[in-house]
């Protein structure tokens, strides 16, 4: 009952205008309706009337503005080269190298799918390293819809604030409007209803069920769905706002952990015990132009730019490169 009261006295104004209007039109149309024997009818009531019904259609169509939301960044697995495992696995100081690739479920489930999958133990180096960076891209995209679904599991319209706590993040999620205006993509209808049937939707199947978490709350009417091809993987999330997809695109890979080879203090032959796996992540909203002016558009793109900075937070190498330096620093007190 108090939203009903707030929503009806936030558009109060719009409403009232709209009812006069709606009743000069009414009675204006009754009245030439009435008088159409009139020969100045024609000229002096109608034609205006027409032609300003028009021009305020087309005043309102060419307000109307086209908006989309871009962001593009590089993200890194790094796994060695030979028993395919993350460096997790092989390096439990996290903290210096900016936090933890996969949690450690999902590392579980990485070793399992490796351990159980013969295309991991070609002897063709190269092609196991290429079997290897499909599965990786495939791990970063159900990192992601993992993390949503724990960020988003009580609202939608959120902010999400991470800081470190000791040598590890703490991530805070608080609600900006928390109301009952939403919906829900259930875990379990998600993966068998909005999958095709591929490598992908067989990981996400076969993800243990006590993992399984329980909802993602995403505003009214939205419907997610994940498209899978040989070169990239997708979340595509739609509604009659905004249409959102994020892509992981592999590009390509080197020996060696990079830049992070200093911060663990790992010399040449160690660092190239390891390979790094480059994708290209793309974060895409295509605004609807017909909604631009709708009051309600200032929460969908906040959603929107929250979502997009999560991703970028939880899976981009600049961001991670930031937190392993900030650490350093810490640790030396500076």
């Amino acid at each position: 009952m108090h939203r009903c009261k707030s929503l009806f006295w936030r558009y109060a104004d719009m409403a009232l205008s709209i009812l006069i209007v709606t009743i000069l039109v009414v009675v204006g149309a009754y009245m030439a309706y009435e008088n159409r024997g009139l020969p100045e009818m024609k000229s002096r009531v109608i034609l205006p009337v027409v032609l300003g019904i028009i021009g305020a259609f087309f005043t309102v169509l060419y307000s109307l503005k086209s908006e989309k939301v871009e962001l593009q960044f590089n993200s890194t697995v790094y796994f060695h080269r030979s028993d395919l495992l993350v460096l997790d696995e092989h390096d439990k100081r996290s903290a210096l190298y900016g936090g933890e690739q996969f949690g450690p479920s999902l590392r579980s489930y990485v070793a399992g799918c490796v351990e159980r999958d013969e295309r991991f133990h070609q002897s063709k180096s190269d092609k196991r390293g290429e079997e290897a960076g499909q599965l990786y891209c495939d791990m970063v995209l159900l990192k992601l819809i993992d993390r949503f679904f724990w960020a988003y599991a009580d609202w939608w319209d959120v902010r999400i604030t991470s800081q470190r706590l000791g040598d590890g993040v703490m991530s805070i999620v608080s609600p900006v409007r928390p109301d009952p205006d939403s919906a829900s993509l259930a875990w379990e209808r998600f993966v068998t209803e909005s999958l095709d049937k591929d490598r992908f939707s067989s990981l996400l199947i076969g993800l243990p069920k006590q993992h399984w978490p329980e909802k993602m709350t995403v505003p009214p009417k939205t419907k997610g769905r994940v498209v899978v091809s040989p070169y990239d993987r997708r979340l595509v999330l739609t509604n009659p706002f905004v249409e959102v997809s994020i892509t992981i695109r592999p590009k390509g890979g080197a020996i060696g952990v990079g830049d992070f080879a200093w911060l663990l203090g790992y010399d040449k032959k160690k660092s190239e015990e390891f390979w790094s796996e480059l994708f290209d992540v793309s974060c895409n909203a295509d605004f609807r132009k017909m909604r631009y002016g709708h009051p309600e558009m200032p929460r969908y793109r906040r959603w929107v730019e929250t979502m997009f900075e999560e991703v970028q937070y939880q899976v981009g190498d600049t961001e991670r490169i930031q937190r392993a330096r900030d650490y350093r620093d810490l640790t030396r007190g500076v």
